[in-house]
């Protein structure tokens, strides 16, 4: 990695854009990682490989740890590093949530379902349920989306905070905590993310990665292949069924409503307006989303 680089640490919250890795091994390693990307095919199958995240080649440019959430120490982000490091993606809460959902019950690793459950069934009959007119149907296939919901939510405001239990992918037992705790936990969690690096929004990804490039120009002075930076390594399938599992989950809020992660989230989007007005010019990348040019999973 050139001189005078900060060092990558990625913290990789589950569904908010494997895709910025792309980005992120640019800055650190520029050619190299162009190299990197093309040298056994396309860089779409670079990414897709089960042993990207295993790459030596790969973790000498960028510090990763798949979905592990960052050391309970305020200052800290992985294994020792400055939390001043980190870099992340964050997501609208119900858009993470429903697009886990659609995509296998993604990253719900505690007991809400049996051991054995073949899960991406359960996500289609329950994606053809909601689609469907049965009521009987329906309603269990919402109760299946809110048992995922208890298992997902919080996931972001865990892997920042850090620390063992703060995994994605176990149930939430906020109900048992008094108000005042849980928002004791929420400004923790925000503070820490505010001394990040970088923040980005997944529903906002052409206008974060124009800003990327402007707070980290790549070290040969070229600009950021857009072919890359704005490549969707995962491309939306089930858009449809993905808006129906939103809508079962806004209205539900009482059991639903994700407090720590919309808190995030509100907190992602104010650091990113504000470099917004420091980098007008990005505001012109919105018109990649009106014209639907940007889904992400």
């Amino acid at each position: 990695m050139g001189g005078g680089h900060k060092t990558i640490d990625w913290l990789h919250i589950p569904k908010t854009g494997t895709s910025f890795l792309y980005s992120l091994l640019i800055y650190a390693c520029d050619q190299q990682a162009m190299q990197m990307f093309f040298s056994n095919g396309t860089a779409d199958g670079f990414m897709r490989s089960s042993h990207t995240i295993k790459n030596p080649k790969v973790n000498s440019c960028v510090k990763q740890w798949y979905h592990q959430p960052l050391d309970a120490n305020a200052d800290l982000g992985h294994k020792g590093h400055p939390v001043e490091n980190v870099f992340t993606m964050i997501r609208n809460p119900v858009d993470r949530i429903a697009s886990g959902f659609v995509h296998n019950l993604h990253d719900c690793s505690d007991p809400t379902f049996a051991p054995n459950t073949d899960r991406s069934k359960v996500a289609k009959l329950s994606c053809n349920a909601l689609a469907g007119s049965d009521p009987v149907s329906i309603a269990v296939a919402e109760e299946t989306v809110i048992k995922y919901s208890m298992c997902a939510k919080g996931c972001q405001a865990r892997m920042i905070l850090g620390g063992s239990g703060r995994w994605c992918g176990h149930r939430q037992v906020l109900e048992i905590q008094s108000t005042k705790h849980i928002e004791a936990i929420s400004e923790q969690a925000q503070a820490k993310l505010g001394r990040f690096a970088f923040v980005g929004i997944t529903g906002r990804w052409s206008e974060s990665m124009c800003i990327f490039g402007k707070m980290f120009p790549r070290e040969s002075g070229k600009p950021y292949p857009q072919e890359l930076v704005n490549h969707n390594v995962r491309p939306v399938q089930g858009r449809t069924c993905e808006d129906r599992v939103a809508d079962v989950l806004r209205a539900n809020p009482v059991v639903a409503f994700d407090f720590l992660d919309e808190g995030i989230f509100a907190e992602a989007e104010e650091r990113l307006e504000k470099a917004l007005r420091q980098y007008p010019e990005c505001k012109l990348s919105r018109r990649m989303h009106g014209m639907g040019f940007a889904m992400w999973v």
